[in-house]
């Protein structure tokens, strides 16, 4: 329910601010208000139920009461004399967070308080004049904001958290979310008295406001001629690209890792043993086994005990993680170690005795077991992630080694493009880091002049454009991202495209542009489309993202046509070029994307195959609710509370070596600001860009509010990434010169400073222990 009450928190505020945006504007268009109306409802009533998981059936009554009401209130205010009443009517009933808290609580007695409320609203509206009421709203409307969520506060406080004030004597139990709840109900209620008394509320109006706001310039930035590209544009994208290429590429990882492997299985000559000798006594202090592409085998350790028998000292030890070291813990003097192993077959690329020492042991029969000894250079003094997998490397690179090779295939919860794309690095690079997360690495350094393209795109200005992609190349998740072997960089690229050609479409519906044109648009916002959801399904978040865009700049540029006979061909031509680009395209591409899972899985079609999976896949994530130490809600995303730890090595007594998965503060807390300032100018400038940015980074995020399973910070990602168009859009749009330049320059030089101080904690160098700890962790949920 707390993903609930935030998401509810949000969209009630952000209501009572579009809608004092507009009172203020002086915008009332009564169509625009009724859509908003309807709109505003469905998010916060069934949208909200739906995030509920496993709603009850007294919600359903509940909701399904209050939509009579509704409808019943439309019909009475549909006629324009009741417009005021209306406006009232958005605030103290449909909007209020109290109410929909009675909602959602089932308990169907909290609804006999809407109907009463709204026959008390809709008498004082017949008595007391409409501009009365609306000077009242205007003065108070901070006020009467506050005491609703105090209000509201209480009722969360009482009925989810059991609070009261009979605690208040309990020291460990004080109700504090209570008490400040209604301290601050008391404090609004007792100022709103105050002013009452001293001022007159018909003293005072809006309508100067109302008058300057609709004499401000309305620049809509689509307008502006963009400056021609140049030759030494490119060289400066090209130098910048070839720079974050340098960076992205530092320490990636290594290309000498094991090859060779030992297949051990109970089914051969070695009946899924080993057995080491050392020809004499040694002090055994650990081994560390380099597992091959199959992860999670269970093995048993033991020593001889002097009397031809053997003593186990670890007798279930799972191995966990493929392509990387896994070190079990030993401990004993010996001279001989014997390894069992407890599944049927175990692939094992090389394995590393260690004395008390740290030096390395080389048993006297290591030619026994050849493949086992034969790279023993390979093995790091500290096995960072340099040296092998990391996080979900150990799915994707396996899987992507697993199509290579032709090997039953082990992850098979995504579709299967981003791991095919992946095995091309594989095969020029070979089974090693470096290999794994070659191509990665490549799609993250496309991202820099793509988005200097987009960014130049939507400005029209060299000087924007280049302050999007300076943005990007000091963003944490991406930098991360880049250097590790997961699809994530690999949709985000896709999605990009996809908004990208989605914005050239919209931008030529506007100037009338050829059928031709936008036809050749379509088709490669399709192809984008279909790589994105071959790729990961967040692709379809995208496509609906995309698909609330074509409409809104579509429909309305109909209206340029005045021919109904050349209005209905362009209708029906577009219509059957989305068909094209949005269905059968995609459709293609996905199952195409199959091909790797026929070589394996013979005897079924590609269609087959993909539906199958996909069935899989669906019932998977429907299912995922693990409890994970960095799992985390999609709210804590917006403020970068919970960062993913990927690798985590201690490199010596005081240096360690981690890979976290965190977005740059600026780009988060900032661009949060921004999205909030290009509401306003899309809302009060009616700036097309504006709600195109907007829409793009909320059809990234809203899906997550429905998703129950475990999720991580990186699956906020793609919406990260619009924070950086949007904070670019935002200072573009700041009217005052120096004012523009300081945000300009403040923002990339804070922006640098915050890359160069997380370096450490999101690229695996090495760095004191104390650095992490005082200067990195801001928070305690930081786990650096």
């Amino acid at each position: 329910m707390l993903s609930t009450y935030i998401w509810l928190g949000i969209i009630c505020s952000l209501y009572f601010w579009l809608s004092r945006l507009s009172r203020s504007s002086g915008f009332t268009n009564r169509i625009v208000k009724v859509l908003t109306c309807l709109f505003f409802y469905i998010i916060t009533r069934p949208i909200s139920i739906l995030m509920i998981k496993g709603p009850s059936v007294n919600i359903w009554i509940n909701l399904t009461a209050d939509l009579i009401l509704f409808s019943i209130f439309l019909l009475v205010i549909r006629h324009a004399k009741y417009s005021d009443f209306l406006s009232i009517i958005y605030s103290i009933y449909i909007f209020n967070p109290f109410f929909i808290l009675c909602i959602l609580s089932g308990t169907l007695p909290c609804m006999l308080f809407i109907p009463a409320l709204i026959f008390i609203l809709f008498i004082i509206s017949s008595i007391v004049k409409a501009s009365s009421l609306n000077n009242v709203i205007d003065m108070y409307y901070f006020e009467y904001v506050i005491f609703l969520y105090s209000c509201s506060c209480i009722y969360i406080s009482v009925k989810e958290f059991n609070q009261s004030l009979s605690q208040i004597n309990n020291v460990n139990n004080i109700p504090m979310f209570l008490i400040i709840s209604l301290d601050v109900l008391l404090c609004v209620s007792g100022w709103f008295i105050f002013r009452l008394l001293l001022k007159d509320p018909d003293s005072q109006t809006l309508s100067d406001s109302r008058i300057h706001n609709q004499q401000e310039e309305d620049s809509n930035h689509e307008q502006q001629c963009p400056e021609p590209w140049t030759a030494r544009e490119t060289l400066t994208v090209l130098i910048l690209t070839i720079f974050f290429a340098f960076i992205v590429f530092y320490r990636i990882g290594t290309v000498k890792s094991p090859q060779t492997s030992l297949i051990l299985s109970k089914s051969e000559e070695n009946n899924g043993q080993i057995i080491l000798n050392f020809g004499e006594t040694k002090n055994i202090s650990k081994i560390s086994i380099f597992l091959g592409y199959e992860s999670a085998r269970t093995m048993a350790f033991s020593v001889p005990d002097g009397n031809n028998g053997w003593t186990v000292f670890d007798g279930n030890h799972k191995v966990e993680s493929a392509f990387c070291w896994n070190d079990v813990n030993v401990n004993w003097s010996t001279y001989s170690i014997g390894i069992v192993l407890l599944d049927d077959e175990a692939y094992i690329q090389e394995l590393v005795i260690i004395d008390g020492d740290g030096n390395q042991i080389i048993p006297t029969n290591a030619n026994q077991y050849y493949n086992l000894f034969d790279e023993q250079s390979s093995y790091p003094e500290y096995p960072t992630y340099y040296y092998r997998s990391m996080f979900d490397e150990v799915y994707h690179a396996r899987t992507a080694y697993e199509f290579l090779n032709g090997y039953p295939i082990y992850e098979n919860t995504h579709p299967p493009l981003g791991k095919t794309i992946i095995s091309l690095g594989i095969a020029l690079f070979g089974m090693n880091p470096f290999g794994w997360r070659f191509m990665c690495a490549v799609f993250g350094i496309l991202m820099v002049p793509l988005f200097y393209i987009f960014a130049r795109r939507i400005t029209g200005k060299r000087k924007y454009a280049l302050f999007s992609a300076l943005l990007i190349c000091t963003g944490f998740m991406h930098y991360t991202l880049s250097r590790i072997a997961t699809i994530d960089i690999i949709v985000a690229f896709f999605i990009l495209l996809m908004f990208y050609f989605m914005y050239c479409f919209t931008a030529n519906c506007r100037k009338g542009a050829s059928l031709a044109r936008q036809s050749f648009i379509l088709l490669l916002c399709g192809i984008s489309t279909g790589l994105a959801i071959a790729t990961k399904w967040t692709g379809i978040y995208a496509a609906i993202g995309i698909a609330v865009l074509f409409f809104y700049a579509w429909i309305p540029s109909l209206q340029m046509i005045h021919s109904r006979s050349k209005r209905l061909r362009n209708i029906f031509s577009v219509l059957g070029v989305c068909i094209i680009s949005f269905i059968l395209i995609p459709a293609s591409i996905y199952i195409l994307s199959y091909i790797p899972f026929s070589k394996i899985y013979t005897g079924k079609s590609l269609i087959q195959l993909a539906m199958e999976n996909s069935i899989s896949m669906l019932s998977y994530h429907s299912s995922v609710s693990e409890s994970h130490p960095y799992m985390s809600s999609w709210y804590e995303w917006l403020i970068d509370r919970r960062p993913l730890l990927d690798s985590y090595t201690d490199v010596s007594g005081n240096k360690k070596s981690l890979v976290s998965t965190l977005g740059n503060p600026f780009i988060y807390w900032g661009g949060l600001i921004a999205l909030l300032h290009n509401i306003y100018l899309w809302k009060c400038k009616r700036d097309n860009n504006s709600f195109f940015l907007s829409t793009a980074w909320v059809s990234m995020l809203f899906p997550w509010l429905f998703v129950h399973r475990t999720v991580f910070i990186y699956q906020y990602f793609v919406s990260s990434l619009f924070l950086i168009l949007i904070i670019t859009y935002s200072i573009s749009r700041v009217y005052d010169k120096k004012r523009k330049n300081n945000m300009y320059f403040g923002a990339l030089i804070v922006s640098f400073i915050l890359f160069i101080l997380f370096f450490p904690a999101i690229s695996g160098v090495s760095a004191g222990k104390l650095y992490f700890q005082q200067v990195l962790e801001w928070f305690p949920t930081w786990p650096f």
